[in-house]
């Protein structure tokens, strides 16, 4: 049985290829033809300045990304009114799971929205979220009848909260599988702020970044690393990419830039 892209899916980095991944961001498909988006900061240098490797996380196998388009100021350079953090990419795979409007209208204050994205750590407050942690292996079930699903009983989580796979499944994975099984995949509800992103960090002027508004969520634990570049979503259409832990750019802005590189996207839920 075939498995179904996800179209949200993991961006990780490497200082060096026989290493460990180093940091992890979040992306999301907008085309049937590759084209997907992200923050712009998940692509960072490494101690010595150099370049990180990157590629996208499809069912355990590393996708090579080839950019598009990169709009990207420093937290100390950022000038309203727009809010530079987006990222255009493509991969050599297309995705038939959409499920994105661009659209950003009849949003009121206070509407119930949802981000999703990946991480090193179980940052859900729970009680806020019906859905259960899943690890990045849960997205690749081919849910067939030879599929061994492990059972609840199964879950390993350890003292951070992270959602270990079972240990039968561990002993099966490569050692690159291994470290990629690190990925934790979760949800997060919040509440829409049209307030505008005033001053979204210390260093940025204190004025209005027009492209963006607010994304107001408890979280018991810091900032979520890893769910930048994530979709913001209400019932199925998205409004904006996340970019901080309380910040979001809106899907207008996303849209403008789309078009003026001449790329299709999602107009209507599939």
């Amino acid at each position: 049985m075939k498995k179904l892209i996800p179209a949200v899916f993991p961006i990780v980095g490497y200082d060096d290829l026989k290493e460990p991944w180093i940091n992890i961001g979040t992306a999301f498909f907008i085309n049937k033809d590759g084209i997907f988006i992200t923050a712009a900061h998940t692509f960072k240098k490494d101690l010595n300045g150099q370049e990180r490797t990157y590629y996208a996380i499809i069912d355990y196998q590393k996708v090579p990304i080839t950019q598009i388009f990169r709009e990207r100021e420093d937290m100390e350079n950022q000038i309203p009114p727009i809010h530079k953090d987006l990222y255009i990419g493509r991969l050599v795979l297309g995705c038939e799971n959409l499920f994105f409007n661009l659209d950003t209208t009849d949003i009121s204050e206070g509407t119930n929205l949802l981000t999703e994205g990946f991480a090193r750590k179980n940052y859900v407050e729970r009680a806020a979220d019906d859905q259960p942690l899943m690890s990045i292996d849960d997205l690749y079930d081919d849910s067939s009848e030879e599929a061994d699903a492990a059972s609840e009983d199964d879950l390993i989580v350890d003292n951070k909260g992270e959602l270990l796979i079972p240990e039968i499944q561990t002993a099966e994975l490569t050692e690159e599988e291994r470290d990629l099984s690190r990925i934790n995949y979760s949800k997060l509800n919040g509440k829409y702020n049209s307030a505008g992103l005033e001053k979204i960090f210390e260093f940025s002027p204190d004025d209005m970044f027009t492209n963006g508004f607010r994304f107001n969520y408890p979280l018991f634990d810091g900032e979520p690393k890893g769910y930048s570049g994530g979709p913001i979503s209400v019932d199925g259409n998205l409004i904006g990419m996340l970019i901080s832990k309380d910040a979001g750019i809106s899907a207008a802005h996303i849209v403008e830039r789309l078009k003026e590189n001449n790329l299709s996207f999602i107009l209507v839920s599939s």
